[in-house]
């Protein structure tokens, strides 16, 4: 996803679109967010594209099973039950 959405927009407007909101009180965050998005924060893009990563993995691996119940009885997305 960052590689992807990088290559789109520029990083003081990326960091802050992706960053969810249980890490916007970050330090490196706050300190993006003071200097403007001036300079370089390798640790927080570091910590962004590990988020990223994570939210990847769990929406498409155990929340693949856990909670898609309408696909597991054979229901097709917009049936009515």
């Amino acid at each position: 996803m960052w590689a992807f959405w990088s290559e789109r927009m520029d990083r003081r407007k990326l960091i802050p679109t992706l960053m969810p909101a249980d890490l916007r009180e970050l330090p490196g965050y706050q300190r993006f967010l003071e200097k403007s998005g001036a300079g370089t924060h390798k640790r927080l893009e570091e910590d962004l594209r590990h988020r990223l990563s994570w939210e990847a993995a769990i929406e498409y691996g155990l929340n693949a099973r856990v909670g898609r119940t309408l696909f597991d009885r054979g229901d097709r997305p917009g049936s009515i039950v």
